[in-house]
C-alpha cells in the first residue's frame, strides 16, 4: 500500500472519475490487498475500480492490450519492470518522478 502508492492511485482516480468514464482496473496481488479493497469500498468506487489479482502471460497482454495507459504510482522501486512492460507494449506511462524511472 505505502510502497506502491495504490492508495495515492485510488484517492486519485476518486477525484476524477465523476468526470471520466473509464474504470480502474489494478492487477497485482500483494499483502495489501484487503486494505486496497478496503479503500475502494471506503470510498464508493466498487463499481468503477476492479482488483484483477494475478496478472501473468495471457491474462497480462489481454489487460495490457485494453488499457489506454499505464499508471505506476510507487513511491520508490528497486527495478521497475513496469515502465519496460509499458514502453513494449507502447503504452503512455503516468508515474511519480522517482529516480528509477529518470531514464
Amino acid at each position: 500500500f505505502g510502497k506502491k502508492g495504490l492508495d495515492l492511485l485510488i484517492q486519485a482516480y476518486k477525484k476524477v472519475s465523476s468526470r471520466i468514464k473509464y474504470p480502474l482496473f489494478l492487477a497485482g496481488h500483494g499483502i495489501d490487498e484487503s486494505k486496497v479493497r478496503a479503500l475502494i469500498a471506503k470510498l464508493h468506487l466498487q463499481k468503477r475500480v476492479f482488483v484483477l489479482g494475478p496478472t501473468y502471460g495471457d491474462k497480462k497482454l489481454s489487460v495490457l492490450s485494453k488499457a489506454l495507459f499505464l499508471a505506476y504510482p510507487s513511491r520508490h522501486d528497486d527495478v521497475p519492470l513496469v515502465a519496460l512492460e509499458a514502453i513494449a507494449s507502447g503504452l503512455p506511462l503516468v508515474a511519480f518522478d522517482i529516480p528509477e524511472l529518470s531514464w
